[in-house]
């Protein structure tokens, strides 16, 4: 999908859970997470893939369009393609590959209004010049 670095957070949305809890997935990666009991605190990303494959496209759109509607992230890459898939059906079935719609979505996280990532391709054209 998406030239993902090696850091960024990829959440692949599947139509085993609802569209609300990958909102709050992604929300919580790109606001972070306070230390809860036991678990230490997580700090927030500076950005986060959502990708979705067949019926599970709406949820990573919804995913992504609620971080920008709540302010906490701006979707700064949109792909769209083609996977073949190959089913894993019982003998005797039908199991040539076919293709199934795909879309990667890349959110970069908001602070204060401003995309945090906003701006950092420029200072490293600069180094790469120097």
């Amino acid at each position: 999908m998406a030239n993902a670095d090696a850091d960024m957070p990829v959440i692949r949305c599947t139509s085993k859970h609802s569209a609300n809890f990958y909102i709050r997935a992604v929300q919580n990666f790109l606001k972070g997470m306070p230390a809860k009991g036991e678990l230490p605190a997580k700090k927030p990303v500076e950005h986060v893939e959502v990708t979705g494959l067949a019926a599970a496209i709406t949820y990573a759109v919804a995913a992504a369009t609620a971080a920008e509607s709540a302010g906490v992230g701006k979707i700064v890459n949109i792909e769209t393609g083609v996977v073949m898939v190959r089913p894993d059906y019982p003998a005797g079935r039908a199991s040539e590959e076919h293709g199934v719609p795909s879309i990667s979505i890349v959110v970069d996280r908001v602070v204060d209004g401003k995309d945090v990532m906003e701006g950092k391709g420029a200072d490293q054209a600069d180094k790469k010049t120097d």
